[in-house]
């Protein structure tokens, strides 16, 4: 049987891992503007969205198998209780089991989602140009 406790289990563990990674993707993706200008628009998107999220995940891949364990229900809701029961059992590659294949997914689709947004924003720029304007006369 369910219930609303069982049911947010996990969800403070949540916000704290999506806080830390948004903010480390958009970071990077900020700072690594200069060098993917000299990219063509859409794979500078791609490269981007992947490459920054796989930073991001890989730095916070840790809170994210802390996570998982807290709302599979493996004992205490505390994340820095669920890393040390972790590291004691598994050590620091516990912290990162199944990394690889969660990074292969963070670079193809968060890469896609940004070439796709960058796709969605130029079609809404360039829809929003007058039909003519003064310099058409």
């Amino acid at each position: 049987a369910w219930s609303l406790p069982l049911l947010l289990r996990g969800l403070s563990s949540t916000v704290f891992r999506n806080a830390a990674m948004i903010g480390l993707f958009w970071a990077a993706f900020e700072a690594s503007a200069p060098l993917r200008s000299r990219l063509p628009p859409l794979a500078a998107s791609f490269v981007g969205g992947g490459g920054c999220s796989v930073l991001a995940w890989a730095a916070a891949f840790p809170l994210d198998t802390a996570k998982s364990c807290i709302q599979a229900g493996g004992g205490s809701t505390s994340v820095v209780a669920q890393l040390g029961r972790i590291y004691s059992e598994r050590g620091i590659a516990g912290w990162y089991a199944g990394l690889g294949a969660g990074l292969t997914r963070a670079f193809l689709a968060n890469g896609g989602g940004m070439a796709f947004y960058s796709l969605i924003q130029a079609a809404l720029t360039e829809s929003a140009r007058p039909a003519c304007d003064a310099s058409d006369r």
